[in-house]
């Protein structure tokens, strides 16, 4: 592939890493590779955009053609592994233009009833983990 899709697979540690994705596939004879961590992103999400990117043309893209919330190019090594870390989806071409897709959902746990912490009077409310859904 390109430098940069050489020095993601270095960093992110494939052989060891079992959360981090690369989906890699052809697009009339041109290249594009996936990477993202399975256990942060949505995956219907992913599904989708990877639906969407076979329709769209990489040598002339529109960014309005890719089902996504955002995205935006980023062409620093640094920021892509970041950015994976974040929970985005990291498009690599074989021409070497990197694109950054927000598709992030993070895990949580359901609301269960408060067992530990027996009241006689009171609410019974409980808190997921996640401050986003609190």
């Amino acid at each position: 592939m390109n430098e940069i899709s050489k020095y993601l697979k270095k960093e992110l540690k494939l052989d060891i890493n079992v959360d981090v994705r690369v989906r890699s596939f052809e697009q009339e004879n041109f290249k594009i590779e996936l990477f993202f961590l399975s256990s942060m992103v949505d995956a219907h999400l992913v599904v989708y955009l990877v639906e969407s990117i076979n329709s769209v043309n990489f040598n002339k893209i529109n960014f309005n053609q890719l089902a996504a919330l955002m995205i935006h190019s980023q062409d620093d090594k640094n920021r892509l592994l970041i950015d994976i870390f974040e929970g985005n989806v990291v498009i690599v071409l074989e021409n070497g233009n990197s694109y950054v897709i927000d598709v992030k959902k993070f895990p949580t746990r359901a609301i269960s009833y408060p067992e530990v912490e027996k009241s006689v009077r009171g609410s019974k409310d409980s808190f997921t983990e996640n401050i986003v859904d609190n």
